[in-house]
């Protein structure tokens, strides 16, 4: 959790992808900003993370 005006970094040093979550409260524009990039699609490893599901 990020307090407003916070700065942080998130590095993936491994050579999978890396998931986060990331949220801030109060929103102060957070949400708009993530909701103004760019959208990507979400691939099966993904969909199998998001729902719980263990990966390789």
């Amino acid at each position: 959790m990020l307090r407003p005006g916070s700065e942080h970094v998130i590095e993936n040093t491994g050579c999978g992808k890396l998931y986060t979550l990331t949220f801030m409260i109060p929103n102060e524009g957070f949400a708009e900003l993530i909701l103004a990039g760019q959208p990507v699609t979400l691939d099966d490893e993904d969909l199998l993370v998001l729902r719980g599901g263990a990966t390789g």
